[in-house]
C-alpha cells in the first residue's frame, strides 16, 4: 500500500496494519497485534520524518508467513539510512523500540530509496507474539517515542528514585535496575519526565484515542490531570463520545475543573471533502462526487469514520490513483472495514437479545425507522419496546429522528450496515416480510413514500410478483420510474 508522505498518512498506515492483522486472526487486544501495530509506528514515523522527499509516498507491506508476520517500509530516500543499535543521540534512537520488540530487522537497498522491515513470530500454538503483551501503556510509550528520538534522556537530578520505572515505557531509558511497579510511581515519573522537558519552553502531550486505552493508562492520565496544574504543561486526548472509562474519566476531571472538556459537532460535507483531499494529498475539486457524497453519508461527518471508510475504499481497490487524479474503479462500500463493522456490533451485543432483535428489525427498514412499524413487526409491547429504544439511546446507536414524531434513526449508517451483516438471508427475508405486511396494515392505501419502501421490503423478502406490483403503483404515481427505496 503507498500513502502519503504526512502524519496523516502515518496514522493511516498505522491502522491499516492493525486492521489486517486483526482480519488474520491477531486481535486487536492480543500481543502480535500490538507488538506489530507498534513497530509500525516507529517506522512510518521515520519514513515521514527521515525518509520524506517532496512529491513522494512511502509504501507498506505486510505479510504473514509460516513463522513469521513481516512489516516492510518503503521511502525513496538514499542518503539517510537507519543506524542500527545507537544507544544515544538523535540518529536511530527512536529504533531502539523496533531492535527490543523485533525478533529481527534490518535494512534492505532499493531504487530509489531503502526498504526498513522488521519480523516478529508469533507463538504457533496460541497466535502470539513471544515477547509477551504489549497492551498495557501503549498511547504513553506511542506518545513519549518522540522524545526519544529527539535525543532527550531522563534527567537524573529531577526523577530521582523514579529513574527506573521509565524503562517499562521506553527500552532505551532502562537502567537495568528493577522499578517498583506501582502505577503511582509510574504515573509520578512521567509527570516530573514531562515537567523537566518542558521547563524552558512547556511540553504538551497528546493522547489520542484515549477510548482504547488499557486500565493503566488511564490511571497514569488520571494522576496526571490531577497533578499537572502547577507545572509546565498540557495534556491534550481525544476520546469518543461513546460510553467507556475514558469518558467517565475525562467527565469526571471536568467536573472536578481539573480539565476543559470540547464536544465537537461532526463534520459538514464541506469539512469532510477536505479532509478526503487531504488523507489522499490532492486537491478537493478533482475528487469523485460520488466519493464525496458515498462518505459524508457513511461517516455521518466523524473524522475517525470518514479515514476508516476511505481507507478500506483504497485497500480494496474501489478506489484508485492515477498520476495526480484518483478514480472510482468499484463499489466504495464492498470493503467494509470490518473493525467498524465489529466495533457496532460489540456495542449492540450489550444490549441483550432482545435488544438487538429490535434493532435487526429497525435495520432491515433503514436508517429511518417508525415505532409503530417497529412494534408490529417485533410483537414487543409497550413497556419493552420503550425499554429497549431507551437503552438503544443511551448506547448512541440511535435518536430521535426530530421533528417527525415517533421516528427514529440510527446515529451513523454503519450501524444498520453492521446488523445487516449479521442476519442470514433467511432472517433477513422473514423480517422484510413482516415489514411489508406492517406498513401495510398500518398505512392503507400507501400514500407517499410507504408505497416504495413496501415495495423494497417485498423484494427483499424474495415476494417479486407483489414487489412489481408496488413499484409500478409507485411510478405511476411518480410519473416516472421509481427506483428500489434508498434507506
Amino acid at each position: 500500500m503507498r500513502f502519503t508522505s504526512t502524519p496523516r498518512g502515518a496514522r493511516l498506515a498505522r491502522r491499516l496494519v492493525s486492521h489486517r492483522l486483526h482480519e488474520w486472526g491477531h486481535p486487536y487486544d492480543g500481543p502480535a497485534n500490538q507488538t506489530v501495530t507498534l513497530i509500525a509506528a516507529e517506522l512510518v514515523s521515520n519514513a515521514v520524518r527521515h525518509g520524506h522527499v517532496p512529491g513522494r509516498d512511502f509504501r507498506l507491506r505486510l505479510t504473514a508467513g509460516p513463522d513469521a508476520l513481516r512489516l516492510e517500509v518503503s521511502d525513496t530516500r538514499t542518503e539517510r539510512l537507519p543506524e542500527l543499535r545507537v544507544p544515544c543521540g538523535e540518529s536511530g534512537r527512536g529504533l531502539m523500540l523496533v531492535e527490543a520488540l523485533a525478533d529481527k530487522w534490518g535494512v534492505t537497498p532499493r531504487q530509489p530509496g531503502k526498504t526498513v522491515w522488521a519480523e516478529v513470530r508469533p507463538s504457533p500454538a496460541i497466535g502470539r507474539c513471544r515477547v509477551g503483551p504489549m497492551v498495557p501503556l501503549r498511547p504513553l510509550t506511542e506518545a513519549l517515542m518522540p522524545l526519544s528520538r529527539g535525543g532527550v534522556t531522563p534527567d537524573e537530578a529531577s526523577l530521582g528514585p523514579y529513574r527506573p520505572v521509565l524503562g517499562r515505557l521506553i527500552p532505551g531509558w532502562s537502567t537495568g535496575a528493577p522499578d517498583q511497579g506501582s502505577t503511582v510511581v509510574l504515573a509520578e515519573a512521567v509527570l516530573r519526565l514531562l515537567a523537566s522537558a518542558g521547563r524552558d519552553n512547556g511540553c504538551l502531550l497528546v493522547l489520542e484515542d484515549l477510548h482504547d486505552a488499557d486500565t493503566e493508562t488511564l490511571a497514569v492520565v488520571e494522576y496526571l490531570v490531577d497533578n499537572l496544574g502547577q507545572q509546565p504543561l498540557m495534556l491534550v486526548a481525544t476520546v469518543r463520545s461513546e460510553p467507556g472509562e475514558a469518558l467517565r474519566l475525562a467527565e469526571s476531571a471536568g467536573r472536578r475543573h481539573s480539565a476543559t472538556l470540547f464536544r465537537l459537532a461532526p463534520l459538514d460535507a464541506d469539512e469532510v471533502g477536505r479532509m478526503i483531499a487531504s488523507c489522499l494529498d490532492t486537491d478537493p475539486g478533482s475528487m469523485p462526487a460520488e466519493v464525496l457524497v458515498q462518505l459524508w453519508e457513511d461517516s455521518a461527518g466523524i473524522p475517525y469514520l470518514v479515514e476508516e471508510l476511505l481507507q478500506g475504499a483504497v485497500a480494496g481497490g474501489a478506489l484508485v490513483r492515477e498520476g495526480t487524479a484518483w478514480r472510482v474503479a468499484g463499489d466504495l462500500r464492498r470493503n467494509m472495514p470490518r473493525a467498524l463493522l465489529e466495533g457496532a456490533i460489540h456495542r449492540i451485543d450489550q444490549l441483550g437479545p432482545q435488544g438487538r432483535t429490535l434493532l435487526s428489525a429497525a435495520a432491515v427498514l433503514g436508517r429511518r425507522f417508525p415505532l409503530s412499524v417497529l412494534q408490529a413487526m417485533t410483537g414487543f409491547d409497550d413497556r419493552s419496546l420503550l425499554s429497549h429504544l431507551h437503552a438503544s439511546v443511551a448506547a448512541r446507536l440511535v435518536a430521535a429522528d426530530e421533528p417527525a414524531p415517533d421516528w427514529y434513526a440510527f446515529q451513523h449508517p454503519l450501524t444498520a450496515e453492521a446488523l445487516l451483516a449479521q442476519l442470514t438471508p433467511t432472517a433477513r427475508a422473514a423480517l422484510s416480510h413482516q415489514g411489508a405486511n406492517a406498513i401495510e396494515t398500518l398505512n392503507p392505501g400507501l400514500p407517499g413514500d410507504w408505497c416504495p419502501l413496501a415495495a423494497t421490503l417485498r423484494a427483499d423478502a424474495g415476494d417479486s410478483v407483489r414487489a412489481g406490483r408496488l413499484f409500478t403503483e409507485a411510478t405511476t404515481r411518480r410519473g416516472s420510474p421509481c427506483p428500489r427505496w434508498r434507506r
